[in-house]
């Protein structure tokens, strides 16, 4: 991801703070499972398990999202 004024924006956007406050929102809204099928109620034990690699691939830009199937 591109920098902005020496600024690495996926930095800023992948801070724990940031994810974590992602998290709040869906668990606050009840949000239904995603296409890997992890309910709210199952998302912050696999966010736990997750969390670093996942920062990982998205500041290095390997993360690849699964496609969404109707």
């Amino acid at each position: 991801m591109k920098k902005q004024d020496g600024i690495n924006i996926i930095d800023r956007i992948v801070t724990n703070r940031n994810l974590w406050r992602a998290y709040q929102k869906v668990k606050e809204y009840g949000g239904a499972p995603g296409v890997d099928g992890i309910t709210v109620h199952e998302l912050k034990s696999h966010m736990r398990k997750y969390f670093e690699p996942l920062k990982m691939k998205l500041k290095d830009e390997t993360y690849q999202p699964q496609p969404v199937n109707n």
